[in-house]
């Protein structure tokens, strides 16, 4: 629950075994067996006692919907939230699971709405930097997905497949994105030999990650080759290869022909 800093495990014990009717006891104790031994059985024992003495009180409802959750009842759990947070709009707890789990669905926005709202409403400075870093991480997948989805350069391969008989079963094409200042290629893709002519598309969601995410250059090296065995750590001089250079990032309908050498 939201004051999570407080009193220890054995403090709430002792403060249960005092007043077996103590609801804040209870939702504490339920929290720790959540979170510091994922004890499900544990938890649901103090939190339907919880809800014996207040089935209303927000954290013990809150505590309901996290164990349905656990026990793959998500749809209910994220009603029961959505309806906590409507009568109580100040709960972050509520707002901060609701918001993960928005996030865990894939709907990012949604999520990073309800994390921001329970940053805002927190008291606790602690809680208020795991929210921030939290918001920043949902951003940092928000743009990862806008940039998921932009055409770096798209085209057609052609070739001569009757010049390609020889080639085994795990040939494949390899495309290549270069920094004309060199390093390692900032966006790679794999495609089937043909049918030909063969469309291609490398967009954002074909980038590199070696050392940072580098970003793609304003014009780049454009490499489209044949490889025999699957390996494009191997090179082949006898197969195929082009390059182009120069080629503006967001080039679309490009046509590359790979010339075959007879045998």
């Amino acid at each position: 629950t939201e004051n999570r800093v407080g009193p220890d495990e054995k403090q709430w014990e002792e403060a249960l075994a005092k007043d077996a009717n103590d609801i804040e006891a209870l939702n504490k104790l339920c929290w720790f067996e959540l979170h510091r031994r994922n004890n499900v059985g544990k938890a649901m024992e103090y939190n339907v006692r919880a809800k014996t003495i207040d089935a209303a009180n927000p954290d013990t409802r809150f505590h309901n919907a996290l164990l349905m959750f656990m026990t793959q009842m998500q749809e209910r759990a994220n009603k029961e939230l959505d309806a906590l947070i409507v009568d109580h709009p100040e709960h972050t707890d509520a707002m901060e699971f609701r918001g993960l789990f928005y996030v865990q669905s894939g709907k990012l926005a949604e999520g990073r709405a309800l994390i921001v709202r329970a940053e805002k409403a927190t008291k606790d400075g602690q809680a208020r930097m795991r929210l921030r870093r939290l918001t920043q991480q949902i951003d940092q997948r928000i743009q990862a997905a806008k940039e998921a989805d932009t055409v770096i350069v798209s085209g057609v391969i052609q070739a001569d497949s009757s010049k390609l008989n020889n080639l085994g079963p795990k040939a494949v094409i390899f495309i290549s994105l270069r920094d004309p200042a060199g390093g390692p290629p900032v966006a790679a893709k794999k495609l089937p030999v043909g049918p030909f002519p063969l469309a291609f598309k490398v967009t954002g969601g074909d980038r590199i990650r070696m050392g940072g995410q580098r970003p793609i250059p304003a014009t780049f090296n454009l490499s489209v080759r044949i490889d025999g065995d699957g390996n494009a750590m191997s090179k082949e001089p006898q197969l195929p290869g082009l390059t182009l250079t120069s080629v503006a990032k967001s080039t679309e309908d490009l046509e590359m022909q790979l010339e075959i050498p007879e045998d």
